[in-house]
């Protein structure tokens, strides 16, 4: 098995679980939607621990490996995300819009009605049906491919491991072998 690639699932499971359980609660999710740092976090770790699989069998990892892998892991980290979203949202409602409400509840300076017709909108607007987590996995998707994609291109800059090579075998990037000194001249 020296020199083989190893099964990317493992690595990439783990980074997609660990990001997409944090992406998924409340205030961590606010903080995720500003600046998408965990799911670069979830590229960058997958990376890490393949690379770490990589090195241990004596295979190379390049930005690329890690690119793909940042992939797979952005898909791992959608999946979790949103069963752990629509799970808090059915245990415990939905905080954020809670928040606003009770925000815009306490602000004296707007008129009560105006008050509660946003408090019923806001609340209406956190029910959600199949469709809307359906398209809430879809848009995560997208942004979590192209997010973790480059996590795990960075990773794969970072972490990059050369292939071990075998006693007599020649580096593929130093070119062909010099023969000029051993030709014999006439």
């Amino acid at each position: 098995m020296h020199g083989r690639s190893p099964e990317m699932l493992k690595p990439t499971l783990i980074a997609g679980a660990c990001f997409g359980t944090l992406g998924a609660l409340p205030i961590i999710s606010l903080i995720n939607c500003a600046c998408c740092a965990l799911i670069l976090g979830c590229g960058v770790l997958a990376s890490y621990l393949y690379a770490r699989e990589c090195r241990a069998q004596g295979a190379e990892f390049r930005p690329g490996s890690g690119a793909l892998v940042g992939l797979i892991a952005g898909g791992f980290y959608s999946l979790v995300q949103t069963l752990v979203a629509a799970t808090v949202r059915l245990l415990i409602g939905d905080p954020v819009a809670q928040a606003v409400v009770e925000w815009f509840q306490g602000m004296p300076s707007i008129p009560t009605e105006s008050r509660e017709m946003i408090g019923r909108l806001l609340e209406q607007s956190g029910a959600w049906s199949v469709f809307m987590l359906v398209l809430g996995f879809l848009i995560t998707l997208f942004v979590a491919a192209i997010f973790s994609t480059l996590g795990g291109l960075v990773g794969g800059a970072l972490f990059k491991v050369a292939r071990e090579r075998l006693p007599g075998e020649q580096d593929p990037s130093a070119g062909p072998p010099d023969t000029s000194a051993s030709t014999p001249t006439l």
